[in-house]
């Protein structure tokens, strides 16, 4: 009996020391990672579409995993309280679901947790997720990991110089043999790809020049992220339609005209706005001049004469005065 005990005390104190060397002191505890898309470009780190799968692993720790069970619980922007999706027994860790746990190796009571679900609903739109581990006399829970704004690959409209594409639009008319196909402003980077004659022109820009165009139908499309998962197309009808030289001929002749026109209007104008300060600053300088300066030709002409008259009636008088004096 004494050797039992010994040999209890022994495998406990090795427990100890081997929980104290993994984690400091093994006890009671959740915790769940951030959200991060691994398997996409930098950029895309946290990109989530509806219909997605969500792969998210955590860890929990726990002291007597017996009647312990660990629950994922989802809160939306549309919900008040934290509700619970999924859950399971750390005793039935290996039973494999949406939700599981793997007991972690050399480690007791140690386990990994992968939540991996399909986003089914938009209630996982920047919903908030956290782990609880239940057990008999306490719940204890991890942080909060808030998930990203669910991307619509729906709500991305090519454009084709510079004409929105959608799914109605089904055919677009162009008046040269080149179009350039471009993604519009996205936070996630946008590829475009032309389908054209058997070939796939793809480009690893947000825009691609297509320089061979010709009247035929033409699927045009893009993915996001540098997935063609997460891609859209559209078959549109291009419709080429060039001028000829005497229609050019005749745009030409009608905007010389227009310009021509507009330059006539304008020294019409001009010549008017010059008349009328003429004739404002001839009539101010009329009424600040003398009234000698005012009078007529005719006016002086009779002047003269009075004074010519007035001249001979005194030189006559004169005449009488010297012939009574004689």
């Amino acid at each position: 009996m004494t050797q039992v005990l010994a040999i209890t005390a022994i495998l406990l104190l090795e427990l100890r020391i081997f929980a104290i060397w993994t984690n400091g002191v093994l006890q009671n505890e959740a915790v769940l990672n951030d959200y991060d898309r691994k398997d996409l470009v930098e950029e895309c780190k946290d990109f989530l579409t509806l219909n997605d799968t969500l792969v998210m692993n955590g860890e929990v720790s726990v002291l007597e995993s017996e009647n312990a069970n660990i629950a994922i619980m989802r809160k939306s922007l549309q919900e008040k309280e934290f509700v619970e999706i999924d859950y399971v027994f750390l005793s039935k860790c290996l039973f494999r679901t949406n939700f599981y746990c793997t007991p972690k190796k050399n480690q007791p009571n140690v386990y990994d947790v992968v939540l991996n679900t399909t986003i089914n609903s938009r209630r996982y739109d920047q919903a908030k997720i956290k782990l609880k581990l239940q057990l008999d006399k306490r719940d204890i829970y991890s942080k909060d990991v808030v998930l990203p704004k669910l991307f619509n690959l729906s709500s991305v409209h090519l454009t084709i110089d510079g004409l929105k594409l959608t799914s109605t639009n089904k055919t677009v008319t162009l008046e040269s043999n080149s179009f350039t196909l471009c993604c519009p402003p996205l936070r996630y980077p946008c590829n475009v790809v032309v389908f054209a004659e058997g070939h796939v022109h793809e480009t690893r820009s947000k825009c691609y020049t297509h320089t061979t165009a010709q009247t035929m139908n033409y699927r045009l499309g893009f993915f996001v992220c540098g997935s063609e998962h997460y891609s859209n197309h559209f078959d549109v009808l291009i419709n080429i339609v060039l001028q000829s030289p005497a229609a050019e001929g005749s745009t030409f002749t009608i905007v010389i005209i227009v310009v021509l026109v507009i330059a006539l209007i304008l020294l019409v104008s001009i010549l008017i706005y010059v008349y009328r300060s003429i004739r404002k600053s001839k009539k101010h300088n009329d009424i600040n001049v003398s009234p000698t300066a005012k009078r007529s030709p005719k006016d002086k002409d009779n002047e003269v004469k009075i004074q010519l008259e007035s001249a001979s009636m005194s030189s006559t008088k004169a005449s009488k005065r010297r012939g009574k004096k004689q």
